[in-house]
């Protein structure tokens, strides 16, 4: 279980992190071992990233960035999904978060 300390707000095309609106934003989340798995298995291939990036990484401090470490905007990772997921109901973002 976790809870998120902080929400991703985006302002135009910029992503930036910013307190939750009301204490009742700030909920524990449960992630199923499948979740963690992938958690747990990001962290070697974001390792490999940041040494070959070496002093132009960009250490923001999560799990999901653009290769150079950066900020990993909410509109493209919908993109990159959006082809896997045609069968599936169509769904908001920020429901991920």
């Amino acid at each position: 279980m976790g809870t998120p300390a902080k929400a991703m707000v985006v302002d135009g095309w910029d992503p930036y992190e910013s307190e939750p609106k009301t204490d009742g934003s700030a909920n524990t989340i449960a992630l199923d071992s499948m979740n963690i798995t992938v958690l747990r298995d990001r962290k070697p291939r974001q390792e490999k990233e940041r040494t070959k990036w070496g002093s132009a990484w960009q250490d923001i401090g999560k799990v999901f960035t653009k290769e150079d470490g950066s900020w990993l905007h909410p509109g493209t990772a919908s993109g990159t999904c959006r082809p896997s997921a045609e069968q599936l109901p169509r769904h908001q973002t920020r429901r991920f978060r």
